[in-house]
């Protein structure tokens, strides 16, 4: 296949070289945003290629032929075979010729002259040639090679300080090994700017540790894993009559009462071989170790016990090591025995010479909580007075508790009082936590609104008879409770509305507490007469509201009808007359304000048997 200008390779396209295909590039541009892929193919750059793009190209062999001109790789090409190059004609920039160092075979590359850019993969690679530990040869060799190129192969003890090796400057160099050292190659090319340092390789004489940990004693019919800190040896025993061994895994097996000799070798693949060995001891009907448990204390509900603590197993024989269960016969084990829950577990102890116990039974139980309940109520919610939170919790006795509200207050308290000086919303809450179980709690909130007393008022006297059954009412708040002091002529004191019988003037309180438990105190006057007319002696017709008309007062229930009320003044002009004890003088006549003086009035009624009754007096126009 032959290209000439530009070869496109599209995103989600895939090129594929198989069978040893060869894919040929002339003279152009070659725009990789795809997949190039040749893992048994070879590509051939025969003129200059510009090679760029974004997607992925690996072949296994890459050769550059053209002897004119420069093939550049803007992009990277894996090679894992065998790159070819001519004198100058590839610019690999940086890295973008990639050698596989990391595919089963370390791919090469020859340069026919001077490289040009750089080229990622360079290793060094070493094999032994003769000798074995502690002392051996091994050759070193790199993954480039070219007439034009120079070699300075380069030891350290640290891989941090380096050092030339003397007469070291050939491709391959052979290294006498006799502990463990650091090489790598540093690669020059005459004539121009390349300059590489290949990969860095460890050689080591070190003879493997192969030290066996594991028990000492095991019983016939028991098995165990014996183990070594290097990995990948392998085990054998010199007794299988009496102790066998799994070459790979190191598992033991007990077979008949003796003593067998364990061994494990560990190659570290150049010649140096550690080996390690240990008698262990086959016992037959052993003495069971002895496991003692003391049952945990009850937990709370949701509340696990460590079933590894010392006091679980305290008393029995000492270096035991522990395993838990949750079947009687010990074949489930318990994942996390230090997050025991309720319930019946099992504990084997085994020794040193894996000689187990008898399972024995641990019993893990719970604390018996009563159903928590949290309740309360409370007497009032008025401001700057105590209120009392009365707990009616269930139960009342095991139990903490914890009162808080959204102003801050708390108390541990049973039933507390507090006292709030703003109104507004309260959000209580109690929490009550059990003393045996504190993870165990129940809460309740309740919202009461702190309310402002209604102000106390002194209301319109009240006129009586003398003797004469009157009833008295006081402002009636929904729910509230009253008390009138004193009790002098009432029916009761404790209503809102009593009666009163009396002889004589008396000033009275009504205590009203509301519901909220807010105090109201307000005050009435009940004024006595033995008369059954009554005219008040001054008045105010100032416009104010208060007392700005005269009225005629019909005191009693004796009275039917009045006759007349008339007002002089102190010419004995009649200024006011009126039938209608409902219709008071407002000191005018005609509209004129009358003047500030004092003026006589009469006022004649009839009583239910018809008897006449005039009253006369004074009275002063205020203003």
């Amino acid at each position: 296949m032959q290209a000439q200008n530009t070869i496109r390779i599209s995103n989600g396209t895939k090129l594929t070289l198989t069978d040893n295909v060869q894919l040929t590039l002339g003279t152009g541009n070659v725009i990789n945003n795809g997949v190039l892929s040749g893992a048994t193919g070879t590509l051939i750059f025969a003129g200059p290629i510009n090679y760029s793009g974004t997607g992925i190209a690996q072949v296994q062999n890459f050769i550059v032929t053209h002897t004119y001109g420069v093939s550049v790789l803007n992009a990277p090409i894996d090679v894992t075979n065998n790159a070819s190059i001519l004198f100058g004609n590839l610019d690999s920039k940086n890295d973008n010729l990639v050698l596989r160092s990391d595919m089963s075979n370390t791919a090469n590359l020859t340069v026919i002259g001077a490289p040009i850019g750089s080229v990622q993969g360079l290793v060094a690679k070493a094999s032994v040639l003769n000798g074995s530990c502690p002392s051996f040869n091994s050759v070193l060799s790199v993954n480039i090679a070219g007439p034009a190129l120079n070699y300075q192969w380069q030891s350290s003890t640290d891989s941090v300080n380096w050092t030339n090796i003397a007469g070291a400057t050939s491709h391959d160099y052979t290294a006498t090994i006799s502990g463990a050292v650091y090489y790598r190659c540093h690669i020059t090319a005459t004539g121009s700017s390349f300059d590489e340092l290949a990969a860095i390789t460890k050689m080591a004489a070190d003879t493997p540790v192969a030290t066996i940990t594991g028990i000492n004693t095991i019983a016939a019919g028991s098995t165990a894993v014996l183990t070594s800190v290097t990995a990948g040896g392998v085990w054998s025993s010199n007794n299988d009559a009496v102790l066998t061994v799994n070459p790979i895994t190191g598992l033991i097996t007990g077979i008949n009462a003796g003593t067998a000799t364990i061994t494990y070798k560990i190659n570290n693949g150049v010649g140096c071989i550690g080996i390690s060995t240990k008698v262990i001891n086959v016992t037959v009907n052993p003495t069971k170790p002895i496991v003692k448990i003391t049952n945990p204390a009850a937990v709370c509900i949701n509340e696990t016990v460590d079933l590894t603590a010392a006091a679980i197993t305290s008393g029995s024989d000492p270096g035991l090591t522990f395993t838990y269960f949750t079947d009687a016969g010990g074949t489930i084990t318990l994942t996390s025995p230090d997050k025991a829950t309720a319930g019946t577990y099992y504990i084997k102890g085994t020794n040193s010479s894996n000689i187990s116990s008898d399972l024995m039974a641990v019993i893990v139980t719970t604390v018996q909580v009563q159903n928590l309940k949290a309740g309360f109520n409370f007497d009032s919610y008025c401001i700057n007075n105590a209120i009392l939170f009365t707990n009616t919790s269930t139960p009342a006795t095991q139990v903490t508790y914890q009162w808080s509200d959204n102003t801050g207050k708390t108390s541990t308290a049973f039933s507390p009082s507090f006292i709030y000086t703003q109104t507004g919303a309260v959000n209580m809450k109690l929490k009550i936590i059990s003393v045996a179980c504190p993870l165990v709690a129940d809460s309740i909130t309740h919202v009461l609104t702190i309310e402002q007393p209604v102000p106390g008022v002194r209301m319109q006297p009240v006129n009586v008879g003398i003797y004469e059954s009157t009833q008295l009412q006081a402002r009636n708040f929904a729910g509230a409770s009253y008390s009138w002091t004193p009790v002098t002529g009432l029916s009761g004191t404790s209503i809102f509305n009593p009666n009163i019988i009396t002889a004589s003037e008396q000033d009275y309180h009504i205590t009203i507490k509301a519901v909220s438990g807010c105090i109201t105190v307000d005050s009435v006057l009940v004024r006595i007469f033995d008369k059954r007319i009554y005219v008040p002696n001054a008045f105010t017709p100032n416009g104010d509201g208060v007392n700005d008309k005269l009225f005629v007062n019909i005191i009693g229930t004796g009275i039917r009808t009045l006759t007349y009320f008339r007002v002089y003044n102190r010419y004995s002009k009649l200024v006011f007359e009126t039938t209608n004890a409902g219709v008071g003088w407002d000191g005018t006549v005609n509209g004129t304000p009358q003047p500030v003086d004092t003026y006589l009035w009469v006022a004649e009624a009839k009583d239910v048997n018809g008897v006449s009754i005039i009253r006369r007096g004074n009275v002063t126009l205020l203003r």
